[in-house]
């Protein structure tokens, strides 16, 4: 497993999105991989995960995509659900209980 991330990495296809001031998106298109999927992951932290723009996130989403255009309609549906604050803090706080 951890040789595919390193390889997901270092092909330069992530691109990272703050929709909010403490959630960040990663988003993966897999365009030209085998087993191409369209997959969304919530990780939540307590204390935060300091991300490459220096600030901190407690909500990290990461997409999977088949290609770099099919999910649009699919990161509106996550800006809507996930781009409030108060969404953001009560799943953050739902965690720490």
């Amino acid at each position: 497993m951890w040789e595919r991330i390193q390889n997901l990495v270092s092909r330069d296809k992530l691109q990272t999105y703050r929709f909010e001031k403490d959630a960040i998106l990663i988003h993966y298109p897999m365009q030209g991989e085998q087993q191409r999927e369209i997959k969304l992951l919530k990780m939540i932290s307590e204390e935060g995960v300091v991300c490459p723009d220096g600030k901190k996130a407690y909500l990290i989403l990461c997409l999977t995509t088949i290609d770099k255009y099919s999910h649009f309609s699919l990161l509106d549906e996550v800006y809507r659900f996930y781009g409030k604050k108060t969404k953001i803090t009560e799943l953050v706080e739902s965690y720490k209980q």
